[in-house]
């Protein structure tokens, strides 16, 4: 497991290699780097880290914001400790160190609630796509995963995240990298308010047996265990319910032409796994 300098905001915490290989996967064609808008959202792909870090495939956490949003009345007092100690970011160091992630960063961006409800920071679009290039240069990515177009539940910060990052993949010049999206949809996906609806599976991945990293994670955002279990209803679900509408991940693929192709057999080397993600799939 990943010990020490997890990034707090701006702050980089960076752990040693599983010391596992695969097939110099991980040597010649880098790592996994991941954007997320909050603490817990990684979630969401923690399957998929699971199975590249089992294989000693770096993956490295980029946390947009602390989720100062989604905290109640009474941790958000807390804010005024120094950044390590508020508690969002430490459940994620948490579920960082259970995924043996190689680093997480944090960046500088305070997420926040309006008046209306939900909300994405404030923030300079040319400059924050200059830091998501920098961190995939410096991370030596060898592939991007983030939110889904919707937002996955329709989250304004999800929405503007996806779209900063697509663009700095996909459409700038000298920045092009593999861009897979989670949540992704399949005609026989289980039912869940996450999936992005817009969003074909390219890739369809079993996240069962990395089912207790997964638990692992949930476990570790103690703060908002609420939160994931709505993601199956609004409503709310058990545990049980959330796993089981979770235990297959969808990818979608954003590139054209060679990228394209080369993200898709990437997927499958690193993951062991085929790709279609209209492929039926047994409950």
């Amino acid at each position: 497991m990943p010990t020490g300098n997890f990034d707090l905001g701006g702050e980089v915490m960076t752990g040693p290699s599983s010391g596992r290989t695969s097939r110099g996967s991980a040597s010649e064609l880098g790592g996994l780097i991941v954007f997320t808008a909050h603490p817990d959202d990684e979630f969401f792909c923690a399957g998929l880290i699971g199975a590249l870090t089992h294989r000693g495939i770096p993956v490295h956490l980029v946390c947009w914001t602390g989720g100062e949003g989604g905290m109640s009345r009474r941790t958000r007092l807390l804010l005024t400790l120094p950044k390590r100690f508020h508690p969002r970011r430490i459940e994620m160091r948490r579920s960082a160190r259970h995924l043996g992630a190689t680093s997480l960063t944090f960046l500088p961006y305070v997420d926040y609630r309006s008046k209306a409800g939900l909300a994405a920071p404030v923030f300079d679009s040319t400059a924050l796509k200059q830091e998501i290039a920098d961190l995939m240069t410096q991370r030596e990515a060898g592939m991007v995963v983030t939110h889904g177009s919707d937002g996955d539940y329709g989250h304004p910060a999800h929405q503007v995240l996806h779209r900063l990052v697509r663009e700095v993949c996909c459409e700038a010049k000298g920045t092009s990298r593999p861009l897979l999206t989670f949540n992704a949809n399949w005609a026989s996906a289980p039912h869940a308010r996450c999936l992005n609806q817009s969003d074909r599976a390219d890739c369809v991945l079993d996240s069962r047996p990395y089912r207790r990293q997964k638990l692992q994670v949930f476990f570790s955002h103690r703060t908002q265990v609420g939160v994931l279990k709505s993601m199956v209803k609004e409503s709310g679900s058990s545990l049980r319910e959330l796993m089981h509408a979770t235990r297959y991940e969808g990818y979608h693929c954003w590139n054209e032409g060679p990228l394209r192709e080369q993200a898709l057999k990437r997927f499958q080397d690193w993951t062991g796994t085929g790709s279609g993600g209209d492929k039926e799939i047994s409950s």
